[in-house]
């Protein structure tokens, strides 16, 4: 304030002005008339705020492309309670791209059941001090293994009594026609394969019946 009253070390570039202290500090404008060099000083808050502190990275959404169409939909309300990060107070929106984000412009409007493909999604959260932090994670749609399924599995019944105990875990090769990565199980249900269930023991005794891999 005196470097003001006196007119002495003004800051010489106050459109880009660095506070000096952290959090909180004051500076003092003086206004000065051209004729007779009247002037007055006032002061002027500078109040930093904290920028809500998002989880980063935020992992990626995935969903598998059970239909193999190229699009599944994704509820990008459910990445809410990752993104806060503990936080409250926040408000979360979605985005289609960094600018809109940023801007709070074009919000994605079905956030809870979003149709997409493989993208880049990006949030914007905003704290009651109007302070904004973006973030961005990925939609990725996994792909369905290939299976080479036989029709039947023949095993003899050489004791006659009906039942065979058949060896699923020797199938498990061809069904996976080679494809890394992946494990084979057996079900006796389909709704158990979809769960999954409980899997079916090996070896499997059967009379003749249909599994579900």
């Amino acid at each position: 304030e005196a470097a003001a009253q006196s007119g002495a070390f003004p800051i010489v570039d106050p459109t880009a002005f660095t506070n000096t202290i952290i959090n909180f500090q004051t500076v003092y404008a003086r206004l000065q008339e051209t004729t007779f060099g009247c002037f007055d000083v006032v002061g002027l808050d500078l109040r930093v705020d904290m920028a809500p502190m998002i989880a980063a990275p935020i992992s990626d959404y995935l969903r598998c492309d059970n239909d193999q169409d190229g699009v599944e939909v994704f509820d990008l309300r459910s990445k809410d309670v990752e993104i806060l990060n503990n936080q409250t107070g926040l408000t979360l929106s979605y985005y289609t791209n960094e600018a809109d984000a940023t801007s709070g412009n074009a919000p994605i409007v079905n956030d809870t059941a979003y149709p997409s493909g493989n993208a880049l999604i990006w949030v914007r959260a905003i704290n009651s001090s109007n302070c904004v932090t973006v973030g961005s994670f990925s939609l990725i749609l996994g792909q369905v293994p290939a299976t080479n399924l036989p029709a039947t599995f023949e095993a003899c019944d050489n004791d006659g009594d009906g039942m065979v105990a058949f060896d699923l875990n020797s199938q498990s090769a061809g069904i996976a026609g080679g494809s890394l990565g992946v494990s084979v199980s057996y079900y006796a249900t389909l709704a158990d394969a979809e769960l999954p269930g409980t899997p079916l023991g090996n070896p499997y005794t059967s009379g003749g019946d249909t599994v579900w891999v």
